[in-house]
């Protein structure tokens, strides 16, 4: 995929981290998860319930990775963000 805006992608330690430069969009999705969290408290559990579930849909399942025509991380951000207001 020809993307318009340049990623600079590296490890840290064995994190996967992508690099991008003036991303307004980015930047309100994260803003827009910050206040949803802080709306479900509970230490976090929103947050914790996204990480836990990218890490198992890119090392168990193998369904994460936007550029291999599978799951976007954004995509399973919003779905967990679903499940948590419709239930």
């Amino acid at each position: 995929v020809n993307a318009e805006v340049p990623i600079v992608k590296t490890m840290i330690g064995r994190i996967p981290v992508d690099i991008s430069g003036n991303q307004v969009g980015a930047l309100e999705a994260l803003t827009l998860f910050e206040a949803c969290d802080r709306v479900v408290g509970k230490q976090h559990l929103l947050k914790r319930t996204i990480i836990l579930l990218k890490a198992w849909a890119q090392n168990e399942a193998g369904i994460l990775g936007s550029k291999d025509g599978m799951m976007s991380s954004y995509c399973l951000s919003v779905l967990v963000l679903y499940t948590f207001n419709a239930y």
